[in-house]
C-alpha cells in the first residue's frame, strides 16, 4: 500500500509540472525570435548620441519589467527598422537565456504586434565590460528601438511658394507652446526629451521668465528641487538652454534633489537626507538621464526639502561656479535651516552669490526662503519680481513680495500681511 501511495503521488507531481510548463510557454512569436535574433557582445552599449529614430524601453538589472511603458504605444506609429535586447553578461557564468525571455515576454505583452512584422531586425547585446555588480547594475538594461527615418514628402513649386510665404510671415521667434505636463513620466529620458524637444513650457512659466530677464548671470550651477510638483520648473530651464544657445553656455552644473530618495521621514537625519543628483551641463542628453534617474530615485515623501544639504554640496564641490541658482517650491519648509551657517561660510569663501527662484509664489511664500536670501546676501525672484535689496533691510522694515508682506522681527523674516 505504501509503494502504490509514493507511485500516486509521483505521478501526481509529474502531471502538475507538465501543466505548470504548459500554462508558462511563452508564445510562439517570442519563441521564434529566440531562435532568429543574432548574438553580438560588446563591452558597453553606447546611448549617449542623441537620436530622434530611437527610443529606449527600460528594465533594471536582472528585472523583465518595463519601467516607461508608456513609450511603448509609440511602436504603433512609425515603421520599425531594428530591435536590440540589451543585457549585461554578468555573472559571467550565470545563463541569462530566462530572463531575456522574460523580457521578450514583456515586450510582447504590450505590443504583440510587432513580433508579427518579418523585417523587423532582432539582435541580443551582451555587455561584458563589467567585473562588479555595481558596474554592471549602472549599464543600460532592456529595449532599443530603432525606427526607420520618415520620408519627407518631395516639394513642389507650389509647396515652394507657400513655405516661402510662411517664412516670410515669420517676423520673430515663436513663444513656447504651454501644455499640462502634470502626467508625464518624468523616470523617463525619452519623455522628458520629447517635451523638450516641442520647446513646452509648463502653464507657470516662472522658471522660463526669470531666465529672460536675468541674462546676466554667469557660471551658473543650477541646484533644483526635484520632487513631486516641482518637474516642471527644472524642465523650464532646459526649454531656455535649447531656446537660447549662447546665453545656455553659462550654465555649468546642475543638482538635483529629491530629499532623500526613498528614505523613510523618520530616518532622514539633517545633513545627510541624500537623494542628491550632479552632473556637468555641457552634455544635455546626460543632463536629462540624470533628472530621469533622480525622479526614479524618489519622489520625495513630507512637505520639507533638503534644500540647503544640496546647497552645500553644491558650493562645496563647484567653487568656480560664482552664481548659484535655488530653484523652490515657496510652499516647502526647508528641512535643514541649521546648515545655513555652513552654507553662508563657504559661499563667502568662494565668492558665490545666491539666486533663489520661488516656485508657486503667488499661493504661499515660506519665510524661510526670505532669511536664506538675506543671510547670503543674496537675491529673491519670482514670475513677477527680481528682489535683490534684502540685505539693506533693517529692523522693523517690511518688504513685499507678490501678495506677502514680510518684515524682520528678533532677527528672523516674519510673514505680517497676505493679500
Amino acid at each position: 500500500m505504501k509503494h502504490i501511495i509514493l507511485i500516486i503521488l509521483a505521478t501526481t507531481n509529474i502531471v502538475f509540472s507538465y501543466l505548470s510548463f504548459a500554462q508558462s510557454s511563452p508564445p510562439p512569436e517570442v519563441m521564434k525570435i529566440e531562435v532568429k535574433a543574432e548574438r553580438q557582445a560588446i563591452a558597453r552599449y553606447d546611448l549617449s548620441q542623441p537620436d530622434t529614430n530611437r527610443i529606449t524601453l527600460e528594465m533594471a538589472f536582472d528585472k523583465s519589467e518595463i519601467r516607461n511603458p508608456e513609450l511603448t504605444r509609440k511602436l504603433q506609429l512609425q515603421p520599425i527598422k531594428s530591435i536590440d535586447l540589451v543585457y549585461t553578461l554578468y555573472p559571467k557564468n550565470k545563463d541569462f537565456t530566462e530572463l531575456n525571455r522574460n523580457r521578450l515576454i514583456a515586450l510582447y505583452n504590450a505590443a504583440p504586434d510587432i513580433f508579427q512584422h518579418k523585417d523587423i531586425k532582432w539582435k541580443y547585446v551582451g555587455q561584458n565590460g563589467c567585473e562588479t555588480f555595481e558596474q554592471a547594475n549602472a549599464m543600460f538594461h532592456g529595449f532599443v528601438v530603432y525606427f526607420k527615418p520618415k520620408l519627407l514628402p518631395q516639394a513642389t513649386p507650389k509647396t515652394k511658394e507657400k513655405e516661402a510665404k510662411k517664412t516670410e510671415k515669420k517676423t520673430t521667434q515663436k513663444p513656447p507652446k504651454k501644455i499640462d505636463i502634470d502626467k508625464v513620466d518624468f523616470g523617463s529620458k525619452e519623455a522628458i526629451k520629447e517635451l523638450i524637444d516641442q520647446d513646452y513650457v509648463y502653464e507657470d512659466s516662472t522658471v522660463y521668465k526669470i531666465f529672460e530677464r536675468n541674462k546676466d548671470w554667469n557660471d551658473m550651477l543650477i541646484v533644483t528641487d526635484w520632487t513631486g510638483s516641482m518637474y516642471q520648473y527644472g524642465l523650464q530651464v532646459l526649454t531656455w538652454m535649447k531656446l537660447n544657445q549662447e546665453l545656455s553656455k553659462r550654465v555649468k552644473k546642475f543638482i538635483f534633489f529629491n530629499d532623500g530618495d526613498k528614505k523613510r521621514d523618520s530616518e532622514k537625519i539633517i545633513g545627510k537626507t541624500g537623494g542628491i543628483y550632479h552632473v556637468s551641463a555641457d552634455n544635455m542628453d546626460l543632463v536629462m538621464e540624470t533628472m530621469a534617474k533622480a525622479q526614479r530615485g524618489g519622489t520625495g515623501g513630507d512637505i520639507q526639502e533638503n534644500d540647503l544639504e544640496a546647497l552645500l554640496f553644491g558650493v562645496t564641490y563647484f567653487k568656480e561656479c560664482k552664481t548659484v541658482v535655488l530653484i523652490a517650491d515657496s510652499q516647502s519648509p526647508i528641512r535643514d535651516m541649521m546648515l545655513l551657517p555652513q552654507v553662508v561660510s563657504k559661499m563667502k569663501a568662494n565668492n558665490q552669490k545666491l539666486k533663489i527662484i520661488l516656485c508657486g509664489a503667488k499661493k504661499y511664500i515660506q519665510p524661510e526662503y526670505v532669511g536664506l536670501a538675506y543671510e547670503t546676501r543674496g537675491s529673491l525672484h519670482t514670475i513677477e519680481q527680481d528682489i535683490d535689496n534684502l540685505i539693506r533691510m533693517s529692523k522693523g522694515e517690511s518688504i513685499k513680495i507678490e501678495d506677502t508682506e514680510f518684515s524682520i522681527k528678533q532677527g528672523k523674516f516674519m510673514q505680517t500681511k497676505r493679500k
